[in-house]
């Protein structure tokens, strides 16, 4: 009979620690959040050169994605949640990204807590007129190739955010 060492019921645990995250979602149809218009991420946006892109991609009946992206040309963010019929998160991510090389430095963003408002059931009340407000709370993980003792720097940084969706935008199929 094979015995699993304390070593790797260990390991196991701290895995399950690091990739464990809580989350909050509601559906409030006067929350103060969607009365801040200072960032909104819109898939039909007025401006053309708003770099702020919001998409919804219908998986299918059972399930949708909120992408959203920000640019700038150099550096950006994308989040990414996956959204059920019971209104679960099934799946989220946030990445931040720029096309500065830095071959001896890796960053990990880890969401450690979301909280999703929304001011209406997607997929009873159908998407147009859709408002959203993301809160992530995100754990940045920075490891140095030549760092001595190798280490990792954890930084902490709340990044949320307001979306809304008009049915003259359209629906991505992707």
């Amino acid at each position: 009979m094979f015995k699993f060492s304390s070593f790797f019921w260990l390991i196991l645990l701290f895995h399950f620690m690091n990739t464990s995250y809580s989350q909050t979602i509601s559906i409030d149809e006067n929350s103060k959040h969607f009365k801040n218009t200072k960032q909104v991420f819109s898939n039909n946006p007025i401006d053309a050169r708003d770099t702020r892109k919001f998409s919804v991609i219908k998986v299918n009946e059972e399930s949708i994605v909120f992408k959203l992206e920000n640019s700038n040309g150099s550096t950006g963010d994308e989040t990414q949640l996956q959204l059920d019929r019971s209104l679960n998160l099934n799946h989220q991510s946030f990445r931040l990204w720029s096309d500065l090389v830095a071959e001896h430095v890796t960053a990990k963003q880890i969401i450690e807590h979301s909280t999703l408002i929304l001011n209406k059931n997607p997929f009873e009340n159908g998407m147009d007129g859709l408002k959203g407000y993301i809160e992530l709370e995100v754990r940045l993980e920075t490891s140095y190739k030549y760092k001595l003792p190798k280490t990792k720097d954890y930084d902490y940084f709340t990044y949320a955010l307001n979306f809304e969706y008009d049915e003259d935008g359209g629906l991505g199929t992707k």
